[in-house]
């Protein structure tokens, strides 16, 4: 663990295998896509939320207002990258991080975390990708920026790379505008 230790009520056992990337971008603003996926949040999403604002909380940091828009936005890449059988930050079309995630919600700076948490660890699966953006230094830096204010999370289940089963799961943070 890097810097301040994550809080002792937070820490499930479990370390397992999780990839990720991290990108902290600028961006232009485009209108959302049809695609728009639902912003509802399953118990998954809404813990990696309680988890990510606890860790902000113990850093003494504000906590990050969930956005509907940015909900949508991740629900989106999530599904894109389990279907397109890739994962990373451009869309499987090329767009930018930050210009897909301005057209859900505006705003001056974007971040993004992605997970991929193998299907033997689906118990445990929110906490291992929070964990795991906590032990990398980029990740860590997106999840703990004072000036991201929004957030929007999202998870889908599916194969990446040669048939491996997991949960991709894709976290949206912006600043307040």
């Amino acid at each position: 663990m890097l810097g301040m230790p994550i809080p002792a009520a937070l820490k499930p056992r479990l370390l397992g295998s999780v990839s990720a990337l991290a990108i902290l971008a600028l961006g232009s603003m485009a209108p959302a896509p049809a695609e728009a996926a639902s912003a509802r949040l399953d118990r998954q999403e809404k813990r990696v939320i309680r988890f990510i604002n606890s860790i902000r909380r113990a850093h003494g940091l504000p906590t990050l207002k969930v956005s509907r828009g940015l909900n949508r936005a991740a629900s989106y890449h999530s599904w894109e990258m389990v279907v397109g059988n890739f994962f990373a930050h451009p869309s499987r079309n090329g767009t930018p991080t930050a210009q897909r995630v301005r057209r859900y919600r505006r705003a001056r700076a974007v971040g993004e975390n992605l997970a991929f948490v193998p299907r033997s660890e689906r118990r445990n699966a929110a906490w291992a990708a929070v964990e795991m953006w906590m032990n990398s230094p980029g990740h860590r830096s997106v999840l703990l920026s004072p000036g991201f204010r929004r957030l929007g999370v999202a998870r889908r289940s599916g194969s990446l790379g040669g048939g491996r089963r997991g949960i991709v799961f894709t976290a949206d943070f912006t600043s307040k505008r």
